[in-house]
């Protein structure tokens, strides 16, 4: 387990200093079980009730923004737009490991997260909604793993794709 003292600051600045090991001990109005990362085309955190932004830091450096922690349905969520407010962060500049970070510190168990991206197949066509079940990550020139050496491990990626989310969009929007 990390060590890392993490803080996460509301958007008035009332501070919340937790220890990773301990993140569970937060107060239930800063922690979310589902995060989404919204892309290109998906910014608006105005879905949720109850929001507030929060702050946190992590080892990796700053997230793309504050996190939008709010309700949907009685479900606890928080919101991160990927490219930041104003979508001003370019792709090859988002800093993914903080934005994880960060989400693992408020509780996140489950990631959905939008994309816009481009298909080998010319019958899917701009605007169609499509689930994956595998991609190819051509992303270059920036960390794409949390793990930084100290002891030789290998973390399959066969399967990227959480299976039990990918379940429920295809019985609930396909």
């Amino acid at each position: 387990m990390s060590t890392f003292l993490g803080v996460v600051a509301d958007a008035q600045g009332e501070n919340l200093i937790i220890n990773t090991m301990y993140y569970h001990d937060m107060s239930s109005d800063k922690r979310a079980e589902i995060g989404v990362i919204g892309g290109t085309g998906v910014y608006d955190p105005e879905m949720l009730e109850d929001r507030r932004d929060v702050k946190v830091y992590t080892p990796y450096g700053a997230p793309s923004d504050m996190i939008t922690l709010g309700v949907i349905k009685g479900r606890r969520i928080a919101f991160l737009p990927r490219h930041g407010g104003g979508h001003i962060i370019p792709p090859h500049m988002i800093n993914s490991r903080a934005n994880i970070w960060a989400l693992k510190e408020l509780g996140v168990r489950q990631i959905v997260a939008s994309s816009a991206v481009g298909s080998l197949r010319e019958d899917y066509k701009p605007g169609d909604f499509v689930l994956t079940d595998q991609f190819i990550d051509r992303t270059k020139n920036r960390p794409d793993t949390f793990y930084e050496g100290g002891q030789l491990c290998h973390i399959s990626s066969a399967d990227p794709i959480c299976p039990t989310l990918h379940d429920f969009f295809y019985r609930h929007f396909l």
